[in-house]
């Protein structure tokens, strides 16, 4: 499974079922947060071991093979000392969801024997692209990524638990090896953009 469609299940698994089903599902293109953090891994020069990629990661976790693509994977030593995801939102927040990508990407790497001891997870968050650049040149440092506020932007960091990003794989593998049905998320903010919301059984605030 791929990081966009780890990202919708976690947005909404019956938004994420439905289109499926019908056929309708379609990857979102590269936005600016990822564009901007290509340009940031780019210019960033390599320190003795330790450096700034952009990686694919490839594996299996929980029963799937998963494919996710962090906008910056930090290398130490030859091993994976962290990961990050970048994001552009009006109001600098950081989301559970947000987590749970890295952790998903880290549990492979774990499996792998790749990653460093107490890898980082960090999430980078501004209003824009200039604000998400200022953000990773703070974070993108050795020898982790490290956690900052600036003006318009954030940068949040936790340490990668494994036994938590194990929970995280055995609920979200349920759905994709049909285990489980998929479970909706009904918000009245998030019913009232989605396509589904007049046919919706699980729709919020009467939308469906």
């Amino acid at each position: 499974m791929t990081g966009s469609m780890l990202s919708d299940q976690l947005y909404c698994e019956a938004l994420l079922d439905a289109r499926l089903r019908e056929g309708s599902y379609r990857a979102l293109r590269p936005g600016e947060a990822r564009r901007v953090a290509r340009l940031m891994v780019d210019a960033i020069a390599s320190q003795g071991d330790w450096g700034v990629e952009r990686l694919t990661i490839v594996g299996e976790a929980g029963g799937v093979y998963w494919a996710i693509s962090p906008e910056a994977v930090v290398i130490d030593g030859g091993l994976v000392s962290g990961l990050v995801r970048a994001r552009i939102r009006s109001k600098p927040r950081v989301y559970e969801s947000d987590y749970a990508i890295l952790e998903v990407a880290a549990l492979v790497l774990e499996g792998q024997g790749l990653l460093a001891g107490d890898p980082v997870l960090a999430v980078a968050v501004a209003p824009d692209g200039e604000g998400l650049a200022e953000a990773l040149a703070h974070a993108l440092r050795p020898p982790r990524p490290r956690p900052g506020r600036g003006g318009s932007w954030v940068v949040s960091t936790r340490i990668y638990d494994p036994a938590r990003a194990r929970r995280l794989v055995e609920e979200l593998s349920g759905y994709w090896l049909g285990r489980r049905p998929p479970k909706p998320k009904p918000s009245r903010a998030r019913c009232a953009r989605c396509p589904l919301r007049g046919a919706c059984p699980h729709a919020a605030g009467g939308l469906g």
